[in-house]
């Protein structure tokens, strides 16, 4: 591709990354990439810009594909039938999939969705990022089964710590599951827009001062990166959009500074830019959005609804014509760095050569380490016995079409000021859970690695010893939804006037852009 920027040695790789991705999709493309019809009055270029976003995600047609292989026909939930139809068509159908669309279409606007519903009426604006919240809330709602779980793939772990501007204490909080991270503006690049997205400041009670509601600084890292990354582009000032241009190259490489300290040293955390969605207009009350999206030739195209353009550009030229001062939302894929051994695809973990023969048999091993999220709850000695707020971790560990399994029995501590191990929102029925897993050949070095979001159900196997604590920290950031923190963003709220989800953002939450969109006339 012509016009590629210079990077640093050793940090991702120059060429190919898309276009290898599209190639684990088992539904071979015979269609380019084509737009969706917006009629004059419907204001539908935040749906077309948002689908086509999900559509140019291999990851996402691969999980959808995957998903329908896995679950008997009689339970695969209406919306991913739907939405699997809109891949197909799109894809394959020379008529294009304006027909599948409109089924879709009227599938997410089901009253049986409860909160999830998307809720409009024609002519209606709506935000393109609000959109994309939705579809994901739905279908993570909607597939209760724990393997390849969609939000796996679009979910990073994000620790909080408050520190106090007068005494520099620091006060660490529970981490979050967040599906984007926010830019903000003004910033000469991506990179420093998203270092300065991951700070705050907020009003808190500091023991050290003895003070209440003094003022305390939110530093914000990340502890496990998802495989798919939204940025979301803070062009919300009050009622003012801000039109500041922001420099945006093909590869992101994650700042350390944002990294939490068990992840540096572990090479370049790197990202492949795919998609960019636009937002034209002065106003945040009003506009049009375009895309600029990587198709599986590993062009760029840029649509607008109905309209576009030949698969021969460069991201430069995607920019320009979609704006700098316009970029809104920026879709990311995580790609295999030159100093890391393995990419971390949540359904596809790569080691870098076969295995080692030693693991081709049964055995018994300590719990893995280097989770940051069980920061709060180090294991102990392996093995069975008793320990003050003992919790006992069972798991069975196997290779799929390989004669290797693991089994590991590890005994952990939960502080009792924790609260009690199960420890619900109203309502909710799981505990969602991440897990990191990293496997490493000490013979030759090969590495296995990837992480999962899944659901844990609770139940009763004996009596409790003492009552759950009364301060068990059950919060969570959901956008809309009755489910755990996965549907959370860092410090993002709607602006004032946007009721399409509930949203509940921590006490020092700073609002984020929530652009609405009007179809040009």
């Amino acid at each position: 591709m012509a016009n590629q920027p210079t990077f640093p040695a050793a940090s991702l790789p120059q060429q190919g990354a898309v276009c290898a991705a599209w190639k684990h999709v088992s539904l071979n493309p015979s269609e380019s990439t084509r737009g969706f019809n917006n009629p004059p009055g419907l204001n539908l270029c935040y749906r077309n810009a948002a689908l086509t976003l999900f559509l140019h995600t291999p990851e996402f047609l691969r999980w959808c594909d995957t998903y329908r292989g896995q679950t008997p026909s009689d339970s695969i939930p209406e919306v991913v039938r739907r939405l699997y139809g809109v891949i197909v068509a799109y894809w394959t159908y020379p008529n294009g999939p304006e027909q599948a669309l409109e089924s879709l279409w009227t599938e997410l606007q089901n009253e049986r969705y409860g909160l999830l519903r998307w809720q409009t009426t024609v002519g209606t604006q709506h935000d393109a990022f609000e959109m994309l919240e939705n579809i994901i809330s739905l279908v993570d709602d909607q597939t209760s089964q724990s393997y390849d779980r969609l939000v796996g793939l679009m979910t990073a772990a994000v620790s909080e710590c408050r520190v106090c501007k007068t005494c520099k204490r620091k006060d660490s909080r529970r981490p979050d599951n967040v599906r984007f991270l926010r830019a903000d503006l003004p910033a000469a690049s991506i990179e420093d827009a998203i270092i300065s997205g991951m700070k705050s400041e907020t009003l808190s009670d500091c023991k050290t001062c003895a003070t209440k509601e003094i003022p305390h600084e939110i530093q914000c890292r990340i502890l496990l990166p998802s495989d798919i990354l939204f940025v979301q582009v803070n062009r919300f000032n009050g009622s003012r959009k801000l039109q500041d241009e922001i420099e945006v190259r093909e590869e992101l490489v994650i700042p350390d500074s944002i990294l939490d300290d068990s992840l540096k040293g572990q090479g370049k955390i790197g990202y492949e830019l795919y998609a960019v969605i636009f937002h034209i207009g002065a106003t945040i009350a009003n506009g049009h959005y375009t895309a600029a999206v990587k198709g599986p030739s590993g062009q760029w195209v840029m649509t607008n609804d109905k309209h576009v353009t030949p698969p021969t550009q460069t991201l430069d030229e995607s920019m320009t014509d979609g704006g700098k001062k316009n970029a809104y939302i920026l879709a990311y894929r995580r790609v295999e760095s030159q100093s890391n051994s393995a990419d971390s695809n949540t359904d596809s973990s790569a080691a870098v050569a076969p295995s080692s023969p030693k693991a081709s048999s049964t055995g018994q091993s300590s719990a893995p380490s280097g989770n940051p999220i069980a920061d709060s709850s180090k294991a102990s000695n392996s093995g069975k016995g008793s320990v003050k707020g003992g919790v006992q971790m069972k798991a069975t560990i196997e290779l799929q079409g390989r004669p290797i399994q693991w089994t590991i029995n590890q005994q952990l501590v939960l502080d009792p000021d924790k609260g009690a191990l199960v420890a619900l929102k109203d309502k909710a029925r799981t505990q969602r859970a991440t897990l990191q897993l990293t496997f490493t050949s000490e013979e030759t070095g090969e590495v296995l690695e990837g992480q999962v979001t899944m659901s844990l159900k609770p139940r009763r196997v004996q009596k409790p010893k003492r009552a759950a604590s009364k301060t068990a920290d059950a919060k969570d950031s959901s956008a809309g939804t009755e489910k755990a923190t996965d549907t959370a963003s860092i410090k993002a709220a709607k602006p004032k006037g946007v009721t399409k989800k509930v949203s509940s953002p921590r006490k020092g939450t700073r609002k984020s852009a929530r652009l609405r969109g009007k179809a040009e006339k």
